[in-house]
């Protein structure tokens, strides 16, 4: 019937029951295990192109089980295959220390993330710096990381929980309807502004305290994520849908430039007045006495941080930090409400 309605030689539809057969068999074969050079376990999910049991594997609602049976299954790290791009799984505490270690020489960032911190004037912040400008800047925020300021945090946390808490009590009279998500967002923005810029919890008309900063830092991820996730090349994303986003982050990013500055000011006048670094200095006043503590030691041999690399942490601890712990409270919260048996635990 095929040759009949098709037209085709004998041979074409063997070349083409081949083709499908073999195609079939690759999809759907089971995972297959092996080790890199460097002796890691490779899990292939899926080993080919992804149909049926495999699809079912990848998609979104079952993807997070997906990664954990086979953490089980191949250890903490491995690979996993979707169609021909393949994901590294890092499950391991001790690789993640020697991925953010070793990152300028053995691991690489895509190349997608380039653009969008480019645009946003952020090339060298903490987790975009490559080579040796990222060990300048690893050397530099390290001593702000060393357990005696983790520790001195928990305070700022503490008291933010406290007001977060309180915020909800008010709110539980059975009428009230909260937007745990804006909630959380605005929770997460005051401990980043407290710990990293040092900003006084009391300075309630601050813009990085305002509703004006959680849009910005929304507008600005949005941007960034559109951006990596549609890699188009530069001419082609100008007419893109997506590039809407840019416009709309180039312009609250001139605000957030602005305020930043004024801040970096504010704690480089107060430095002068006050060589000693306090206990409870900020993160980013320490990386500012780290560098002109190196820059002093060694002779003037190296340039101080600018105000363009000090802004450009500062952005990025709020852009990198404030969503993904948002995310991570609003669903914690919402899970002790729907189960006050843990909620009690």
């Amino acid at each position: 019937i095929m040759d009949h309605f098709l037209g085709l030689p004998h041979t074409g539809l063997v070349a083409i029951g081949v083709v499908v057969v073999t195609f079939l068999f690759v999809a759907t074969r089971p995972h297959v295990e092996g080790k890199d050079s460097k002796g890691n376990v490779i899990a292939r999910i899926p080993p080919g192109y992804p149909i049926s049991h495999h699809l079912h594997m990848v998609l979104p609602e079952t993807l997070l089980s997906t990664i954990i049976e086979c953490g089980k299954k191949y250890g903490p790290n491995y690979d996993l295959y979707a169609f021909t791009q393949r994901f590294r799984v890092i499950g391991d505490i001790d690789t993640c220390k020697e991925i953010m270690s070793k990152r300028p020489k053995t691991f690489r960032r895509p190349l997608t993330f380039e653009p969008p911190f480019a645009t946003l004037r952020m090339d060298n912040n903490l987790f975009s710096a490559e080579g040796s400008m990222w060990s300048r800047v690893r050397r530099l925020l390290a001593p702000h990381f060393s357990k005696h300021n983790v520790l001195l945090m928990h305070d700022v946390v503490q008291d933010e929980t406290k007001r977060l808490i309180d915020l909800l009590s008010d709110s539980a009279d059975g009428k009230s309807i909260v937007q745990f998500d804006y909630i959380s967002s605005r929770y997460t923005t005051r401990v980043i502004g407290r710990v990293a810029l040092g900003i006084d919890g009391n300075e309630e008309t601050s813009f990085f305290w305002s509703e004006e900063l959680t849009e910005t830092i929304n507008t600005m991820l949005k941007f960034v994520l559109a951006r990596v996730l549609y890699p188009y090349p530069a001419w082609t994303w100008k007419y893109s849908s997506y590039y809407q986003t840019e416009v709309d982050a180039l312009e609250v990013d001139n605000i957030m430039e602005k305020e930043c500055l004024a801040h970096v000011n504010r704690i480089r006048t107060s430095i002068a007045a006050q060589p000693v670094a306090p206990s409870n200095a900020s993160f980013i006043e320490m990386f500012i006495r780290e560098s002109i503590k190196e820059n002093s030691s060694i002779g003037h041999s190296i340039v101080p941080v600018t105000d363009k690399e000090v802004i450009e942490n500062v952005k990025v601890l709020f852009i990198a930090g404030s969503d993904t712990t948002a995310n991570t409270i609003t669903w914690v919260i919402y899970l002790m409400i729907r189960y006050p048996e843990w909620c009690n635990k």
